[in-house]
């Protein structure tokens, strides 16, 4: 299975009808700089929040990948409980891991749009995990909004730089 981000799990659904912890490094020094504790205290810059996010999606990815997406999601509901069974634990941690950075009060909003659309993504994937392990067949017109909501998570990524989110 190709290697998708939680918009990209999203659009392979939409697909699929028609025929997602701040993962930075640390370092074991003991010394702190005044920089870095005013840029914590005050949130996270554009740049840090991108690269935060960029790693917690590329994890996300790296797991993801080791899930086949089956071909009949639509039509299998057994195939898509087994899917949506595995992919949303991954979405689910990825999606709290960027809700625990603290953006600085410059790119709060555009963080927060981002954010949004995150968890609606996540949200959307945990009511079809939910339908599909019940058999439940209004399932698929959940599958309806799959592509605008992932479309809403790549956007949103792209304009606060986390490419790897898009």
């Amino acid at each position: 299975m190709k290697t998708t981000t939680i918009a990209g799990r999203l659009a392979v659904l939409a697909l699929a009808t028609a025929g997602v912890s701040a993962c930075g490094s640390s370092s074991n020094s003991s010394s702190t700089t005044t920089a870095t504790v005013t840029t914590q205290a005050a949130g996270l810059s554009r740049a840090e929040l991108a690269a935060k996010a960029n790693t917690i999606c590329t994890t996300a990815k790296t797991q993801s990948a080791k899930i086949a997406s089956p071909a009949n999601i639509a039509s299998d509901a057994t195939a898509a409980a087994a899917y949506f069974d595995q992919v949303f634990p991954i979405t689910d941690a990825e999606t709290k891991e960027i809700q625990a950075l603290t953006p600085a009060a410059d790119v709060a909003p555009d963080w927060q749009k981002f954010v949004a659309a995150q968890v609606a993504a996540d949200q959307l994937l945990q009511t079809l995990k939910q339908k599909a392990d019940a058999k439940d067949s209004s399932g698929l017109k959940d599958l309806a909004k799959v592509q605008p909501t992932g479309q809403k998570v790549s956007v949103a990524a792209k304009k606060i730089g986390a490419t790897a989110c898009a």
